[in-house]
């Protein structure tokens, strides 16, 4: 959890690590699980995160937005159509509810 927690992003271990720790940890009470493929986990973890934000369950900052807006342009070549359009609608709802937030937030 520590490891998940680093202030430094760059220090902090990807999902697919953080997958596969948890699944050598948990090995002798659950079963094994599939192998993913890092861009299947990230994308998963991507769409997690947006639609949590567009739920009000999760905040982003401006610069977690860039790193996740940067992120998605990374990840978005590796993916196939319906991903992509999937990614696409997200990040519109993103922008849209950010945009909404900045006119609220100067409006008072």
């Amino acid at each position: 959890m520590l490891e998940m927690l680093r202030f430094d992003p760059s220090k902090r271990p990807t999902a697919a690590k953080c997958a596969e720790h948890w699944r050598a940890l948990l090995r002798p009470w659950v079963p094994s699980l599939p192998a993913q493929d890092e861009t299947e986990t990230a994308f998963r973890d991507t769409v997690g995160y947006l639609n949590a934000f567009l739920s009000g369950t999760a905040e982003m900052s401006n610069l977690q937005w860039e790193r996740t807006f940067r992120a998605i342009e990374k990840l978005e070549p590796g993916l196939d159509e319906a991903k992509r359009s999937e990614l696409a609608d997200l990040k519109q709802r993103v922008n849209e509810m950010r945009q909404s937030e900045m006119a609220q937030a100067a409006a008072r």
